[in-house]
């Protein structure tokens, strides 16, 4: 049997500690696969609006510029992501995981982030979700105990570690 482990980053430094934590775990037990999963960001709604397109020119040129638009959007996001997962398959690698142990995904924020987080866990059925916890102050440590709190609350007969 293959023990699946659920790491949801960000690319914070308190998911690289989740990161480690989840690796170490991994690389103790025979058979196992960490995924490596980020919630991007919905696409924005100015971007999404093409029936408010500004700008001069025919509706067609709009609508072009708008798919230029688009597509750089989705290009800067999947480049963030891609230098993201890079460095953190590469402490993975340091904390003992071989690269074939080592899973990506990203999906865009659909439901809330821990919905989200859920979801996967639930279709991929792993025997974990492992998550960093900031114990800062700020408006992102808020939102990010707010990630925390829903999880522990939503994630009944789930294992849930959450790592500061």
């Amino acid at each position: 049997m293959t023990h699946r482990i659920l790491v949801a980053v960000d690319g914070s430094e308190a998911s690289e500690h989740a990161l480690e934590y989840a690796a170490k775990m991994a690389r103790d037990l025979k058979d196992s696969r960490l995924t490596l999963f980020h919630v991007g960001p919905t696409i924005p709604a100015g971007v999404l609006e093409y029936d408010k397109l500004p700008g001069e020119g025919t509706w067609e040129e709009k609508l072009e510029a708008h798919r230029e638009q688009v597509d750089e959007y989705e290009r800067e996001e999947k480049r963030d992501d891609r230098a993201m997962f890079a460095h953190l398959k590469s402490l993975a690698r340091k904390f003992g995981l071989k690269p074939e142990q080592i899973d990506t995904e990203t999906c865009a924020e659909m439901n809330d982030i821990e919905t989200e987080i859920l979801m996967k866990a639930q279709r991929g059925d792993y025997e974990a979700i492992c998550l960093g916890h900031e114990p800062k102050s700020g408006l992102g440590a808020i939102f990010k105990k707010q990630i925390t709190s829903s999880l522990l609350e939503k994630a009944k007969g789930r294992t849930l570690w959450i790592v500061e």
